[in-house]
């Protein structure tokens, strides 16, 4: 498990699914439908302070993208 911030955020780009578990207002920023929102990606707190916190992890939203890209892989 990475222990500092840098090795985190680098940690989710190289791991999402880590990242959707354990970060998931980073996985969030990266694979949610709004990139303008979430931008405090170690730490949610600034996101909440200031109401740019969008979730996606676990949403009905994040389930049916998750079925058109699935799909779209069955397709090609």
């Amino acid at each position: 498990f990475p222990s500092h911030d840098t090795e985190c955020h680098k940690y989710c780009h190289d791991h999402p699914e880590w990242a959707s578990q354990h970060m998931p207002w980073h996985y969030d920023h990266h694979m949610g439908p709004n990139p303008h929102s979430n931008w405090c990606v170690t730490k949610p707190w600034f996101d909440w302070v200031f109401g740019t916190r969008e979730y996606y992890t676990g949403t009905e939203r994040e389930l049916q993208d998750q079925r058109k890209r699935e799909a779209r892989a069955a397709v090609v």
